[in-house]
């Protein structure tokens, strides 16, 4: 949150960590380390949870929260992400999680042969 209000740039989740914790090891090294600090992911992948954490507001729909986020921030929602919902769902298969090494198992047999 504080990085939004300082620069209206939204952290994903994990280097917000990161930025959390190199902040509190030059508090506690008075400067004495350069400290590098590098994104691992786009604030769009964690979406809600990023949302709620700059607007304190809680909103549960990851879409709604893209687009929230792309309002207020200083980056666009990724191409790779900004369709998806226009896109066909093609893998549509639910199973149980018991179930798994065998639906595992039948799917690999049908695209594997044994002759």
């Amino acid at each position: 949150k504080d990085v939004y209000s300082q620069t209206k740039h939204c952290l994903d989740t994990h280097s917000a960590i990161s930025y959390h914790a190199q902040t509190l090891f030059k508090q506690a090294n008075i400067n004495q380390y350069p400290c590098i600090s590098l994104a691992t992911a786009s604030a769009y992948k964690f979406a809600k949870d990023v949302y709620n954490a700059i607007s304190d507001i809680d909103e549960n729909d990851e879409f709604k929260c893209m687009q929230y986020l792309d309002k207020l921030s200083d980056e666009h929602i990724p191409a790779s992400l900004a369709n998806i919902l226009n896109m066909p769902i093609m893998h549509k298969d639910i199973i149980n999680k018991e179930d798994g090494i065998d639906y595992i198992i039948n799917k690999a047999k049908e695209v594997i042969s044994y002759d």
